[in-house]
């Protein structure tokens, strides 16, 4: 039977607060400045470490292997909390949102076509308003460690708690790095991985299979515009914050961004999968400009999920591919809407190339702190 959050929403936000909520408990990671000057890191309640599931997972990916679910999309919430990299996973993603969400933290959601063949992939942490929106259109089971108040509303708004694997509805999607926890608050060492998502959403048949998806962007095999056509921008700098920047390095040899992030030292690192030990890097790289607002946070939201992103507003943006730019606009008229991009000159919409994609969403007011040029010193 298809869950409903209908009817349940008391009970779901009061679960969604526990699973998050800061407590007393295991060492939180170094410290790490917000922008609002308040410490991001929070230590849950001191609890055992959960053990992985056993063999069963195995079993319950072999039984939901169908046609229908290889094909099902899955959204991942990963932590970027500076004390607790790497991340693991994010190579494999086929598109990569990075957004701030809260303080000046910014965070990842992670889109992989297939969730059978997904990596581990975390840490996973806790759903905000504007990942949800980005990610609906391809109607992705999403899985999280805990969902904030506003997020809930959304979930129960468009019927979608069947698809919404966390702590709140189903653990098994998610497993504790046991290494991990013994040095870190347990809010930093959940993961989760295709074997995990399969036992998970067996346990609603639906889950897996009930979705009319459609692309987040327009994808082209060589896309509509890039190499050749436009200004050399070979290096990119995304500041969502003072602490939580992004920079990208266009390599001439593989066609591909180099990431590298902002440390606690305001340095900047490559940035490394724990998975594979490798830079992230991608293929194309989009930026985004929302009008955003900040309101108050819902009583007793321990998320403090306050910033609105107005995506039904639209926007500028910049398409980075082959070494090139290209200024643009976009548009999303609702939450189920895909992203509309066009070229800034006014030409039909534009098309992505096909490949792996980050996309920074920005609030438009730090547009001026956004840069970009062609790699050479002055």
């Amino acid at each position: 039977m298809k869950k409903r959050i209908t009817g349940l929403l008391a009970a779901l936000l009061l679960l969604s607060c526990s699973a998050c909520a800061p407590q007393a408990g295991q060492s939180s990671p170094s410290t790490e400045t917000a922008g609002s000057g308040s410490s991001a890191a929070s230590s849950p309640a001191a609890e055992e470490p959960s053990a992985t599931p056993d063999a069963s997972i195995d079993a319950a990916a072999d039984t939901t292997a169908t046609p229908e679910a290889a094909t099902r999309p899955v959204a991942v919430i990963v932590d970027n909390h500076i004390g607790t990299r790497p991340n693991s996973g994010l190579s494999a993603a086929d598109i990569v949102f990075e957004t701030d969400v809260w303080g000046g933290i910014s965070r990842f959601i992670a889109v992989y076509s297939n969730y059978e063949t997904m990596p581990t992939v975390g840490p996973v942490r806790e759903m905000f308003t504007s990942l949800v929106q980005f990610v609906l259109p391809a109607q992705p089971l999403i899985v999280s460690d805990c969902i904030s108040k506003p997020s809930a509303e959304i979930i129960e708004q468009y019927d979608y708690a069947s698809s919404v694997l966390d702590e709140t509805y189903d653990s098994r999607a998610l497993f504790i790095d046991e290494e991990r926890a013994k040095t870190l608050s347990l809010e930093y060492c959940r993961y989760t991985d295709g074997a995990h998502i399969a036992a998970a959403a067996q346990a609603e048949e639906t889950a897996a299979t009930d979705t009319s998806p459609q692309p987040l962007f327009l994808f082209e095999e060589t896309g509509s515009g890039g190499a050749g056509e436009f200004p050399v921008a070979t290096a990119i700098s995304i500041p969502f914050s003072e602490p939580y920047q992004s920079q990208f390095a266009f390599d001439g040899g593989t066609g591909r961004y180099l990431m590298s992030r902002s440390n606690v030292d305001g340095e900047f690192e490559a940035a490394m999968d724990g998975g594979t030990n490798g830079q992230l890097a991608f293929d194309n790289v989009l930026v985004l400009f929302a009008a955003v607002e900040e309101v108050e946070p819902t009583e007793g939201d321990v998320q403090a999920d306050n910033l609105r992103y107005k995506l039904d507003h639209g926007g500028d943006g910049y398409y980075f591919h082959g070494g090139t730019v290209e200024a643009a606009t976009w548009e999303k008229a609702d939450p189920l809407d895909r992203f509309h991009i066009y070229p800034a000159e006014g030409r039909g919409e534009l098309a992505l190339a096909s490949g792996t994609t980050y996309v920074g969403v920005m609030d438009s007011g730090r547009m001026a702190n956004f840069t970009y040029d062609n790699g050479e010193d002055d």
